[in-house]
């Protein structure tokens, strides 16, 4: 019961239906986020646009990927080998032909899956995560290597064509014991297609890709504070991002925003990382959480996966929604497993332990990445036949 009333109040934070009238934010004072009005601490590069993503020729550099098929229980897969360090990121074209892949190296992998062909396409950049505009027609690899600025080069999916270059601040090295933790840079298209939200670790801006001009800084955190996490539910128009102690990770802070207007409408604290919202809003799993699908609206708590250990289900750590929203996909360890929303299980792929996964947008390929025990490996599930 406890639980049950927990999410209860957790569903009215997501989706703001307390009450009809705008409640005040208040969050507690050792928690003091700074709503900055400055500058952001942020450049833009304008590239000619006949800049095109060339492709490698394999070298030591740029080592040949080796796609390989193989079939197991009816079900066909695809490997693709040759990555030199951890797969960080997938994202699909819009017509689901293409998987684009980021590594721990300064080059893209495309793999066609029409042809079968894996092509390396050096950017020049650490990329950390590669993502696709609602209208399918941009990618944007967002970079932040050691040593460098964080940055988000904006491609024509089309045409390979780099639009343009977003530079900001160096993302902070935290020191902590003899373990230096660099902040990784991430981003995300927001639901109009035209503006781009950057975190950059210290600082939330947003953007104008397409005209290259800066809208706004949504957000920049203090001194003794990491922000860690863009969370979208598209459907519902919110954004939720995290931010937290440096030397505390624990219960995160989080900021409720209205895409819409882009206010802040809420702030709460959670006992997990974040929230994978399914395509229509209505259901979410709270990121390391416990592996549960909760309802949006009403916080009902549809199905807990805590019981199906036998199965390497230990955390939800990672969660990917099919596109119809009635399966996700849960990486295990050593396993990739798929339900229904039911809590129905459906399909067990086993063999390997993902990283990320990303589901095709007709949602017949899931493509998983970068286990610990393989982390320069994809594998693409073909022909998902889903009821």
């Amino acid at each position: 019961m406890r639980l049950t009333f927990k999410l209860f109040l957790l569903g009215f934070l997501l989706t703001g239906c307390i009450t009809s009238q705008s409640m005040p934010v208040s969050t507690p004072t050792t928690y003091k986020p700074i709503i900055a009005t400055a500058t952001a601490l942020a450049t833009l590069t304008v590239i000619p646009v006949s800049t095109i993503i060339p492709t490698a020729t394999p070298t030591a550099e740029y080592p040949e990927i080796k796609v390989s098929l193989k079939g197991e229980g009816g079900t066909y897969f695809t490997y693709l080998e040759g990555f030199v360090d951890h797969v960080n990121s997938l994202a699909w074209s819009g017509d689901g032909k293409t998987l684009i892949i980021a590594s721990q190296q300064n080059y893209l992998v495309y793999y066609d899956t029409q042809s079968q062909k894996a092509t390396i396409h050096p950017v020049n950049l650490w990329v950390t995560s590669v993502t696709v505009s609602p209208d399918k027609k941009t990618l944007a690899a967002i970079s932040a290597g050691i040593g460098d600025s964080a940055s988000v080069r904006f491609i024509n999916l089309e045409t390979g064509e780099t639009i343009s270059t977003i530079k900001v601040e160096k993302p902070p090295i935290i020191v902590r014991g003899n373990t230096h933790i660099v902040y990784r840079g991430e981003g995300i298209f927001a639901p109009d297609g035209k503006t781009f939200i950057l975190n950059s670790g210290k600082q939330i801006t947003l953007w104008d890709f397409a005209s290259g001009n800066q809208i706004k800084v949504l957000f920049t955190s203090d001194t003794n504070f990491l922000t860690s996490g863009l969370f979208f539910n598209p459907a519902k128009n919110l954004l939720f991002t995290r931010y937290s102690i440096v030397e505390n990770t624990k219960e995160p802070k989080f900021l409720r925003w209205d895409t819409n207007t882009w206010k802040l409408t809420k702030t709460f604290t959670g006992d997990f990382f974040g929230f994978s919202f399914s395509p229509d809003g209505n259901t979410f799993t709270p990121i390391g959480g416990g592996v549960n699908i909760v309802h949006s609206d009403s916080a009902t708590e549809l199905f807990n996966f805590i019981g199906s250990k036998n199965l390497g289900l230990y955390s939800g750590e990672l969660i990917a929604y099919h596109p119809s929203g009635k399966y996700a996909a849960i990486g295990n360890r050593g396993y990739t497993t798929i339900y229904t929303n039911k809590g129905q299980f459906w399909y067990l792929l086993s063999g390997f332990s993902a990283e990320v996964l990303e589901f095709s947008p007709d949602g017949k390929q899931l493509a998983a990445g970068g286990g610990s025990e393989r982390p320069g490996l994809v594998a693409i599930w073909n022909n998902l036949n889903f009821p």
